[in-house]
């Protein structure tokens, strides 16, 4: 599939944050309690990435994104 994410732009950005909640909402406790501590599913990034969302950018906004979705459901960890 065709990179969906080529640039950091606030399009980019919207896009990442859609596919974070997304998979958010399908990950296990396990899996978000890895995100939490900064780590993520590989499987499912991988799927992420066959997806459209790879590339340096893709990557890293997404990964931003689903942090974010960690900060909003109850914190990240240290």
């Amino acid at each position: 599939m065709e990179n969906l994410i080529d640039r950091d732009d606030s399009t980019s950005r919207e896009l990442c944050a859609i596919k974070a909640r997304l998979m958010w909402a399908t990950f296990t406790k396990d899996e978000r309690a890895l995100v939490r501590f900064g780590m993520f599913p590989a499987d499912k990034m991988a799927e992420a990435e066959r997806a459209g969302f790879a590339g340096k950018d893709g990557v890293r906004l997404l990964a931003v994104a689903l942090m974010d979705c960690a900060k909003n459901d109850g914190g990240m960890r240290a």
